[in-house]
């Protein structure tokens, strides 16, 4: 099976479960309304994201701990969303990537620039583990490259794909911006890895949606597997708050049982015990602000 294939059935799988039909969610004050191919963030500058196969967005929607919204190259306040932060001069551009902590990923024609503040590198395509078939920028759009920043440290998630699924190939690429250097990690292929996140407690943790897959680093150069629920289908994605502190976007048996059940599931002895939660569950009041699957599955459907 190519890879194209597994892209469209684990889009497949996160449309048969999440809502597709229009819903809305929050995102701390702001409103977001979706649908199976779009979102429509509600700011006084309304930004439209598109839903591309296998559930990337572009431009390119992440969160930071807080909840601050990064679309593309703008960065919106989850808490006052009146002040949308537009790029130097007011015009966005669809090369380039905003990401917390002060970086900014720009594609160019013969690779990337990454800058931070007065810190500034080029980086060809092969640095960060880019087949040199695509252009920097398709390889950007088309999620080749997933880019996660923490306050110390910028990764990559590097895929390389292969003909068939068994040839794809996967790295983790560590940026060392103040010396211009990188250092690739290559993790093989363990899964269809669908996303990198990380946060200062849990981490930084690989998704993989086919075989259900969790991978975890404190450094992002050595991973871990982390052991989830047996009979864990459809995985999403992650959410690491700590150790112990774990949320997924899945499904376990009997969560489609349950019409107040956002298929969300929750461990808070690190994976000893997992629980389904429902719409009802006080938990919920500590689901992660940067967890975006996790907010989109508590969406409700827009009243007609």
């Amino acid at each position: 099976m190519n890879k194209r294939i597994l892209l469209l059935a684990a889009l497949f799988c996160h449309q048969a479960y999440a809502q597709v039909a229009p819903y809305a969610f929050h995102l701390g004050k702001v409103r977001v309304t979706a649908d199976a191919t779009a979102m429509s963030i509600d700011t006084p500058v309304p930004i439209k994201v598109d839903i591309l196969p296998g559930g990337h967005t572009w431009p390119l929607l992440t969160l930071d701990e807080e909840g601050t919204l990064y679309v593309g190259d703008r960065i919106v306040s989850s808490r006052q969303p009146e002040r949308q932060l537009m790029p130097a001069g007011g015009r966005t551009d669809e090369r380039s990537l905003a990401l917390p902590h002060g970086y900014r990923i720009t594609a160019l024609d013969k690779g990337y620039r990454v800058s931070r503040g007065r810190l500034a590198c080029m980086f060809a395509p092969r640095q960060l583990g880019v087949d040199a078939g695509k252009s920097p920028f398709e390889a950007l759009k088309d999620g080749n490259l997933v880019f996660r920043a923490s306050e110390r440290q910028l990764l990559v998630l590097s895929t390389w794909l292969g003909a068939e699924k068994e040839d794809t190939r996967y790295s983790v690429v560590d940026i060392d911006l103040p010396h211009c250097r990188t250092h690739a990690t290559a993790l093989g292929n363990p899964d269809l890895l669908v996303e990198l996140n990380g946060s200062r407690g849990g981490g930084w943790w690989i998704t993989g949606s086919i075989e259900q897959t969790l991978l975890q680093s404190k450094n992002g150069r050595n991973w871990r597997r982390v052991a989830l629920p047996s009979h864990l289908s459809s995985l999403i994605s992650a959410y690491m708050v700590s150790p112990d502190d774990i949320w997924l976007a899945g499904i376990l048996p009997g969560a489609l049982d349950d019409e107040r059940n956002p298929l969300i599931i929750h461990s808070s002895d690190g994976g000893k015990h997992w629980k389904n939660i429902t719409r009802i569950d006080p938990v919920l009041a500590r689901m992660p602000p940067g967890w975006l699957e996790g907010w989109q599955r508590l969406g409700e459907p827009i009243a007609r």
